[in-house]
């Protein structure tokens, strides 16, 4: 658009699109978005050495039940499948529950911009809302992420499992 008003303009006058305006802004809420999302991932990881120390506490915990079914014929590989399988599942609840609540907190925002921005000059403020968007391509990289650290998590679950025996 920028591109057929420009010629119609004075020389000394540019016109610029809303991205080359703000192309900075623009740029300072890319960075944003993925500082924000490094912090996840570091969250993430912090919370996965909870869950594994829970479960290697559970292991050791449940060592004798584990005999007891060994004994009664279960294979070491069906114990283990049980301690990787409740890993698993603790991780993706987490993990399901963190991203409805993120998918709802966005939508909210989004709709009903309860978060404000301020500053000492209203008027340098174009916007007067934290300006968030829901991306489903957002959302699958979160998924992904939390997929590929709940299996990190379930297979540090098995090694334990088959050190504890």
């Amino acid at each position: 658009l920028s591109t057929i008003i420009s010629p119609l303009l004075p020389p000394d006058v540019r016109a610029l699109t809303l991205l080359e305006l703000r192309q900075v802004s623009f740029r300072m809420i890319a960075v944003e978005k993925w500082v924000t999302f490094s912090m996840l991932v570091f969250i993430l990881l912090i919370a996965s050495f909870n869950i594994i120390s829970t479960m290697s506490m559970l292991i050791i915990e449940k060592k004798d039940n584990a005999r007891l079914l060994r004994a009664m014929g279960a294979t070491s590989r069906f114990v283990r499948s049980v301690f990787v399988t409740e890993s698993r599942l603790i991780c993706l609840a987490g993990g399901i529950a963190g991203m409805l609540l993120g998918t709802i907190l966005v939508l909210a925002q989004q709709w009903g911009g309860f978060i404000r921005l301020t500053a000492s000059d209203p008027s340098l403020l174009s916007i007067d809302t934290y300006p968030v968007r829901f991306r489903p391509l957002d959302l699958l990289a979160v998924t992904a992420t939390i997929v590929v650290i709940t299996l990190i998590t379930s297979a540090i679950t098995a090694r334990l499992t088959r050190s504890s025996r």
